[in-house]
């Protein structure tokens, strides 16, 4: 019928970058909804969803890089380093 493409290989950063970065998300939706609903007596648990989200996300990002098979490429994941400093052709 049709010729299938090869299933991605993925190793197990990238599966704890997927759980780590849902935990983290899913702890600051909590938080923020929290947060807009004025709920003041679920105070701690906001507290914790906060401080949750920032080291989780650093965690997921850690592991993403690690991932990629040559971590001292990682600027090329933010930044298109070969047009970063020429000038924009408008």
């Amino acid at each position: 019928m049709g010729t299938s493409s090869p299933s991605p290989y993925w190793e197990w950063w990238i599966v704890i970058y997927f759980f780590v970065g849902g935990l983290g998300g899913a702890a600051y939706a909590v938080a923020c909804l929290l947060e807009v609903l004025n709920l003041g007596s679920h105070r701690p648990v906001i507290r914790i969803g906060w401080a949750l989200a920032v080291p989780v996300a650093l965690i997921s990002s850690v592991c993403l890089v690690l991932d990629q098979g040559r971590p001292e490429r990682f600027l090329h994941m933010l930044v298109d380093i070969k047009n970063a400093f020429l000038p924009n052709p408008k």
